[in-house]
């Protein structure tokens, strides 16, 4: 699919002669057209590339922030623990690590859902049936 140069319609890629108003594809202008295209789709691409280097980045991120507050609750629960707070103590690791295992299924089950299962890359629109990356079928 590609538009006219003169009106901006959409028109069929092989088509010569616009049908809404009649100006003639030259072909220098069909090769402007795809150079435009290529250029669209190769910034695209490039723009994916960024958000799956963030998305990256972000789950490293939280992964680390995870393995910190367990390590936080880890010494508080040992601080309380050496002044005599038992219940105290207990009550908060076991708030603390049902909180992170919460956390830690919830991030295991975003990247279940949301990788290629073929090539594991992030699908940013995953409401397609194939992945935009290796392109084949995901459901």
């Amino acid at each position: 699919m590609m538009y006219c140069p003169k009106c901006r319609e959409a028109i069929g890629d092989d088509i010569n002669i616009c049908p809404f108003c009649r100006h003639k594809i030259t072909d220098h202008e069909r090769q402007l057209i795809e150079k435009a295209r290529r250029e669209e789709e190769e910034k695209a691409r490039e723009e994916e590339d960024y958000k799956a280097e963030t998305v990256g980045k972000i789950r490293i991120i939280c992964f680390i922030a995870l393995v910190a507050i367990g390590l936080v609750v880890l010494i508080i629960f040992f601080i309380l623990m050496n002044l005599g707070r038992m219940q105290q103590a207990v009550a908060i690791l076991t708030g603390a690590y049902v909180f992170l295992g919460m956390m830690t299924l919830y991030l295991i089950f975003v990247k279940k859902i949301n990788d290629c299962p073929h090539c594991g890359k992030f699908l940013y629109r995953n409401y397609g049936t194939n992945c935009q990356w290796c392109g084949k079928r995901i459901r």
